[in-house]
């Protein structure tokens, strides 16, 4: 069961924009296969870092606590690996990348839900990011069809979930590697997975050590694809 949410006044209380647009295509920096992301936008841990924050938004100051989102610039990014991204600073950097009117969108308060789906360079893997209230989805998708029942159904990998907190202050509550909806998003969003963690440690989701692995794991993609070095993956176990 998710803990309770209520309104954040971390969610900034301007006005958001008027006629936001359903669907909105971008050049990709991250693959030389694919010449255009499909980003899709429906408006309605401890870590060390070594690279530099934007002061570019004033929602999202450089100077905020840790657990706070900060937008990362991308050309600071350690090829090393060295660094722990948060997975709040790599949420935040994504949308500010895409367009900074998506960054406020996400952070208005007057929306009460905000899903950002981006089409990735990875045999039809989606990335989705998806607010409701004070509490965010990040994972990545794609639909599969079955051989026996020809049913679609959705295969789901790094699913995180988060709480941002009165203050501004993020935290992760669950972390699985994997798991399978059916054919609707809303099945993720309500947490009725399948086959978690098939083929990984069947550790739960709500294990500390896991939950803090799978934000990181989605963090450092985030970052990577975002800066063109998408090849670099890392994964924790």
């Amino acid at each position: 069961m998710r803990p309770n949410i209520s309104t954040s006044p971390a969610l900034k209380r301007t006005p958001s924009p008027q006629n936001l647009l359903p669907t909105i295509l971008v050049p990709s920096t991250a693959t030389t296969e694919s010449l255009k992301w499909k980003y899709l936008l429906s408006a309605t841990s401890s870590t060390s870092s070594k690279w530099r924050y934007l002061d570019t938004s004033s929602l999202l100051p450089a100077n905020a606590p840790t657990k706070h989102a900060h937008i990362i610039d991308l050309s600071s990014i350690d090829d090393e690996l060295s660094s722990n991204p948060s997975i709040w600073d790599a949420v935040a950097t994504v949308l500010f990348q895409a367009g900074p009117e998506m960054l406020e969108w996400f952070l208005h308060s007057r929306n009460k839900t905000f899903r950002f789906v981006r089409k990735e360079g990875l045999k039809d893997w989606n990335l989705i990011i998806w607010r409701k209230g004070c509490e965010v989805l990040i994972a990545l998708f794609r639909p599969q069809s079955s051989k026996i029942k020809s049913k679609i159904f959705y295969e789901w990998d790094k699913i995180i979930r988060c709480m941002i907190g009165y203050n501004g202050s993020w935290s992760v509550y669950y972390g699985a590697w994997y798991g399978v909806t059916g054919d609707s998003l809303e099945e993720a969003w309500d947490d009725t997975f399948e086959k978690v963690n098939e083929g990984y440690p069947r550790e739960s989701p709500k294990n500390e050590r896991q939950m803090e692995n799978v934000a990181r794991s989605m963090a450092w993609y985030l970052l990577l694809a975002q800066s063109g070095k998408e090849k670099i993956m890392v994964d924790t176990t």
